[in-house]
């Protein structure tokens, strides 16, 4: 990994794996501490305020309507999502594809793929409401990556070998970033699930930071 871009910060630390062999960022438990100014508070508040006007004018929205407003966004979600990955595919495509097969074997992947992360985001939004645990959270990956490229990668479950993140043909040594060990994956999970759960005086914090 790329070293030099993480200096020591209040998110984590580079450590080396397996007697040197490549780094990796290790990111320090939740909650980070965070310098809250002014500034960042107002826009945390300010964003807060927006879910809540949203939440107000959607609970006035009878449920059968709902899931219809719903289904456009999630698709939209869906898509835009994916495309970070690669795919190369719009809500016209995965409409048209819904009526007529796909010839094309590469964008018929690509469809499938945005509608297994459709399928995976409303099996989440059906949990709302309930706390967040680590079978949510596998099955929501299970479903996402079940019967795709990537499919080779245990669906629902840890890793269980190194990644990385960076362009075609990097190493573990030359990536931009490598995220923890397989075997430090659970217990950091626990950690952010503990947080996930825990009583939030700041929740769009808390959401931002998750994220992370």
């Amino acid at each position: 990994m790329k070293s030099e871009l993480y200096n020591p910060r209040i998110s984590g630390e580079v450590r080396y794996a397996y007697n040197g062999e490549y780094s990796y960022f290790f990111p320090n438990d939740l909650p980070f501490d965070i310098d809250i100014d002014k500034g960042l508070l107002s826009k945390m508040d300010k964003a807060l305020i927006s879910i809540a006007r949203l939440d107000g004018k959607v609970s006035q929205i009878p449920l059968e309507e709902r899931d219809l407003l719903l289904r456009p966004f999630t698709l939209m979600e869906s898509a835009e999502s994916t495309a970070i990955e690669g795919t190369n595919t719009t809500v016209e495509d995965i409409y048209k594809s819904e009526r007529v097969n796909e010839k094309d074997p590469e964008k018929s992947e690509d469809n499938k793929e945005v509608l297994n992360y459709r399928d995976a985001l409303n099996y989440a939004i059906s949990n709302v409401g309930a706390n967040i645990t680590e079978e949510l959270l596998l099955e929501t990956h299970k479903i996402l990556i079940s019967g795709v490229r990537g499919e080779n990668k245990k669906p629902g479950q840890f890793r269980s070998v190194p990644v990385l993140v960076g362009k075609y043909g990097d190493t573990l040594e030359s990536a931009r970033y490598v995220p923890p060990l397989p075997e430090e994956v659970p217990w950091k999970f626990v950690n952010l699930l503990d947080y996930i759960n825990s009583d939030q005086d700041r929740p769009v914090l808390c959401a931002a930071l998750s994220h992370y």
